[in-house]
């Protein structure tokens, strides 16, 4: 049974995501590159924005029907999701105190990066029908045979589970690590009399709503 193909999709809301990876890439760039990256709190947000850049790339690549002419990068970015929730809180730590053991944080997507050679290894079919199961379940899938087993623990539908849980533990260690610059300045929490504390307290409100926006679109998804 052949591959199907659908035609590509260009709309608004492709647009809007294609812009925002070129913005998201050009400013990784600029804070990882020359006198900046010398700052070792512009490396993490450089890194987090190269790391948010690429996922954002791969919704791209799926929603515009792209992923069909690139199947063997479906699922590339997985790993990355294990990133954000790290460098967002290394960003605000470091740019509040010193840190250790920095690369303790980034275990959890090394061990994802090894566990996805399970599925990465398989044949342009696997990934085909694994393009179709997530974005166009309406299409027929084709009879695969698998090179070793994919998915070997079982755990790779919840994915969207562990992301959540890891952006949970960073967001509220960042939190905490913004509150405590406050008390150590001797400030209440909605003071604006240090600018660099205001900008940190906007950063993680901030991902405290992208927190719940993800919460409520992951459960009208599955609703």
């Amino acid at each position: 049974m052949a591959r199907e193909a659908l035609a590509v999709r260009l709309d608004f809301f492709a647009l809007c995501m294609f812009l925002g990876i070129i913005q998201g890439l050009f400013l990784a760039f600029f804070f990882l590159s020359g006198s900046r990256r010398q700052v070792l709190s512009n490396r993490f947000l450089g890194a987090v924005l190269l790391s948010n850049s690429l996922i954002v790339l791969e919704i791209f690549l799926c929603y515009t029907h792209y992923m069909f002419q690139v199947l063997y990068l479906i699922d590339f970015s997985e790993c990355l999701n294990f990133t954000l929730g790290p460098l967002f809180y290394l960003y605000i730590r470091t740019k509040i105190r010193s840190v250790g053991m920095i690369y303790i944080h980034f275990l959890p997507a090394v061990f994802w990066l090894l566990y996805s050679l399970g599925w990465q290894i398989q044949s342009l079919d696997f990934k085909y029908n694994a393009y179709l199961n997530a974005y166009h379940p309406q299409l027929d899938l084709i009879p695969i045979r698998e090179v070793l087993p994919s998915d070997i623990l079982g755990i790779r539908k919840y994915i969207i589970h562990f992301t959540l849980g890891s952006l949970f533990v960073y967001v509220s260690l960042s939190a905490s690590e913004v509150f405590w610059a406050y008390q150590k300045a001797q400030l209440k929490f909605w003071s604006r009399a240090s600018p660099d504390l205001v900008w940190l307290r906007g950063v993680v409100l901030q991902l405290w709503l992208m927190m719940i926006t993800v919460l409520e679109v992951v459960g009208d998804f599955q609703n």
